[in-house]
């Protein structure tokens, strides 16, 4: 709760600094906000429903409709109202855009990126949270961490085999990019037996968004190691 709360705070006084000066110099503006039900916004719906928590912070989110409309707060006085909208995915959301149907959201990265690619005139401008992603390995397994995987795919005479859920998702391609930068060659091709590390798609049949990583690990399944 200590964790979520840190977070929220620092959602509502981001979106404070971003709106205050429109507030000073006219009436307050009214933003259509959207979000994913996702635990990676936890923070928001947390800031949304124990909004009145916190007061004595000097930012908080004062409801009007419960889960629909809220005053954004600050020092004591509203400098917005948000309309939340809850979008499916992250590409819902970048289509929102593109209609003019958000000014503000929360989604992953890639699906921004991909709205930007395709010509959607928006931009990212803070990250919510940095730990959504882990590297799943069985639980009895000697790898503790990245340092030890790098060490353990470099002596492996065969290409180690990683999943990922989507190809276009953030965890595929962050550790893609953490294997190239740290010299380990990469493939999607099985029949590929130089490389080093092979890809594979899993078609979406398992996701490793932090949610899933700690229910593996509940069932004892797996363990969790940060990327």
């Amino acid at each position: 709760m200590m964790k979520n709360s840190k977070w929220a705070l620092f959602i509502l006084t981001f979106t404070a600094l971003f709106l205050v000066h429109t507030a000073w110099a006219a009436e307050i503006p009214n933003l259509k906000v959207g979000y994913i039900f996702t635990t990676h916004h936890t923070s928001f719906m947390v800031a949304a429903s124990k909004g009145e928590a916190f007061k004595s912070m000097g930012v908080y989110l004062r409801p009007v409709v419960a889960k629909d409309k809220y005053e954004l707060v600050s020092n004591g006085k509203p400098i917005a109202t948000l309309q939340l909208f809850v979008a499916k995915s992250g590409a819902e959301t970048a289509s929102l855009f593109a209609r003019n149907q958000l000014d503000l959201a929360m989604a992953s990265v890639t699906a921004i990126m991909a709205g930007v690619d395709k010509g959607t005139p928006i931009k990212i401008l803070s990250p919510l949270q940095t730990e959504g992603m882990g590297l799943v390995v069985p639980k009895d397994s000697q790898l503790k961490d990245w340092n030890a995987f790098l060490a353990y795919v470099k002596k492996t005479k065969k290409p180690v085999k990683v999943g990922y859920h989507s190809s276009t998702s953030a965890p595929k391609i962050v550790l893609e990019g953490a294997l190239k930068s740290s010299g380990i060659t990469v493939t999607e091709d099985p029949t590929n037996m130089l490389a080093q590390v092979l890809l594979v798609d899993l078609k979406e049949t398992w996701s490793g968004r932090l949610l899933f990583p700690r229910l593996e690990q509940k069932d004892k399944g797996g363990k969790k190691n940060d990327v």
